[in-house]
C-alpha cells in the first residue's frame, strides 16, 4: 500500500490557483458593483480586501491541515507553500490595512 495523496494540500493550492485567476478579473467586477450598486471607493476597497482575507484564510486553514496531516506525505509540498503563501497574503493585507489607516498622517 503507497502513500497518501496530501488532499488538503492540494486543495489549499487549487484556491491560491483559483484566486489568482479571479484577482484579474476584479477591477471589472468593481467597476461592475460600483455602477449598479452605487458604492463608493472606500466601500469597494473595503469589499476587495475583505475577499482577500477571505481566500488567504480559506485557503490558510486547508494548509495548516495538510501540513498536520502526517500520514499523506505525497505532495506535501503543496500543503507547506500554500501555507506560506497564506502566511504572505495575510502580511501584505495587514500591511496595507495599517497603511491605509496612517495615510492621513502624511497629508
Amino acid at each position: 500500500r503507497g502513500n497518501k495523496l496530501n488532499v488538503f494540500g492540494i486543495i489549499a493550492l487549487s484556491i491560491h490557483v483559483l484566486h489568482s485567476f479571479t484577482n484579474g478579473f476584479a477591477s471589472i467586477l468593481m467597476s461592475r458593483m460600483a455602477m449598479d450598486l452605487d458604492l463608493s471607493s472606500m466601500n469597494l476597497s473595503m469589499f476587495y480586501t475583505v475577499s482577500a482575507l477571505v481566500w488567504a484564510l480559506l485557503a490558510g486553514g486547508f494548509a495548516i491541515a495538510g501540513t498536520l496531516q502526517k500520514q499523506a506525505p505525497r505532495l506535501r509540498w503543496t500543503a507547506i507553500s500554500s501555507l506560506v503563501v497564506s502566511g504572505l497574503g495575510l502580511l501584505s493585507i495587514i500591511s496595507t490595512f495599517i497603511a491605509s489607516l496612517s495615510a492621513p498622517l502624511f497629508f
